[in-house]
């Protein structure tokens, strides 16, 4: 616990030296997180809408205020399936006021179809699921392949991704959160 507490404070010095632009968040992505890409300056977010849980339109600028870890998912990716529990995991031990997992099915199923493989088969509970049925969410996103997942900031601008399934509950990930989470505060 000590060496974790240790870690994020040494991220959130670094960040504050180095700040955001720069490759400060980049010293972030190494271990199993290597594969995370940083952008060197966020990006702005797609104004595109995705559907919540009542099918009404939100977008990303709806979640202001939070780090926000976006998982682009269908329910025919076998990658995808296979790092739900690992993303559910992460919502569960780190989600709340300041950062949030939610998860974008690209699915063309019913709603109800989504949600019982999510739910049932997967056996995520902690996950919020929004449907991106028309793929417009994606396509402004720019995303070429499921899984992908993008980091935005409380400002909704996109820190960077990983356009590959990931070890969403390994340390190298924590480490990233949460020094994204500290490094943001304001």
């Amino acid at each position: 616990m000590v060496e974790k507490l240790f870690a994020i404070a040494a991220a959130a010095l670094l960040l504050t030296a180095c700040g955001p632009e720069g490759g400060g968040y980049s010293r972030l992505a190494h271990g199993e997180m290597a594969a995370f890409e940083f952008h060197g300056t966020p990006a702005p977010a797609t104004e595109a809408s995705f559907l919540d849980a009542n099918d009404e339109e939100v977008s990303i600028a709806d979640f202001e205020g939070k780090v926000l870890l976006v998982n682009l998912w269908a329910t025919w990716c076998a990658p995808c399936v296979h790092e739900m529990p690992q993303l559910d995991a992460l919502e569960a031990e780190l989600g709340g006021p300041e950062f949030q997992v939610i998860a974008i099915s690209a699915d063309r199923r019913p709603r109800e179809e989504v949600e019982e493989v999510l739910r049932e088969r997967i056996g995520a509970t902690h996950i919020a699921n929004y449907m991106d049925n028309n793929l417009g969410f994606s396509l402004g996103s720019t995303v070429e392949g499921w899984p992908t997942t993008i980091l935005y900031d409380r400002e909704g601008r996109e820190l960077g991704r990983i356009a590959s399934p990931a070890e969403w509950d390994s340390e190298d990930a924590h480490r990233l959160i949460e020094g994204v989470i500290e490094a943001t505060r304001s």
